[in-house]
């Protein structure tokens, strides 16, 4: 992929899809550094897993909507495009090559749990004007130890009408020292069940209003709706910008 400045990226992903290692799927041969560990990704799974379940039971009642309905949306027992990515940023050894590794673009998926021990991830801060030019705000994220970073994906802002917001990130070299070492991440990229519905949620405090252009409220499938966002970005139709942040319903927002 180009990032921004139409250079290419600076990353190396390895994926593996949570269907396979759960057996919904069939089992590709994977490489054997990768094949010889998979009960250790499973163990990843099997510690994951109810942290995704605690915050969609955090977001669903903060909504008004019974606590079981996030997660049942994107059940693990349930085929989806959910994926364990293995990320490589290689050594910012030189000047050249201090400038963003991953282009900036928002989480397609749910919930994204990102580990990992060294900074480079960025948050893109609302923007602000400065002398009548709007100025773009970059903010590293801070890894902590035993800590994981939660990123909020598109498809949470699509139910929720526009409540919950998919913030724009990207990947660039790590701040000061840091930069001389290759950096690591294990992005655990949680999307919807394939066969659950994208129409916006109904009750609690999610608004009655139409939702916006972007967020349709369009009766599709996960899978289909999944399909369209990817093929939206190759063809460049679709742009990286941050979604949501509208008030719930009887809240005001000054």
């Amino acid at each position: 992929m180009k990032t921004e400045t139409n250079q290419p990226d600076r990353c190396e992903f390895f994926m593996l899809s949570r269907d396979e290692l759960g057996g919904l799927d069939t089992t590709p041969q994977y490489p054997y550094p990768i094949g010889s560990r998979l009960s250790t990704f499973n163990s990843y799974l099997e510690h994951a897993n109810p942290i995704v379940e605690l915050i969609c039971r955090v977001l669903s009642t903060s909504l008004g909507l019974p606590p079981s309905t996030f997660f049942e949306k994107q059940s693990p027992a349930s085929k989806s495009g959910t994926l364990i990515r293995l990320i490589k940023y290689p050594a910012a050894a030189s000047a050249a090559d201090r400038r963003t590794s991953l282009l900036p673009h928002t989480d397609m998926g749910t919930i994204t749990l990102l580990a990992g021990v060294l900074g480079g991830i960025q948050i893109l801060r609302p923007s602000r004007s400065t002398n009548n030019e709007v100025e773009e705000v970059w903010e590293y994220i801070k890894p902590e130890p035993k800590c994981l970073i939660v990123n909020m994906g598109d498809a949470m802002v699509q139910w929720t009408g526009g409540v919950l917001r998919s913030n724009v990130h990207r990947v660039t070299y790590p701040p000061e020292a840091q930069a001389k070492h290759d950096r690591y991440s294990v992005a655990y990229l949680i999307r919807a069940s394939s066969d659950v519905t994208m129409r916006k949620l109904r009750g609690g405090r999610v608004p009655d209003d139409k939702v916006e252009e972007s967020h349709e409220d369009e009766d599709i499938l996960a899978g289909e709706w999944e399909r369209k966002k990817n093929m939206a970005l190759i063809s460049g139709k679709d742009c990286a910008r941050s979604t949501g942040g509208k008030p719930m319903k009887g809240e005001k927002r000054t």
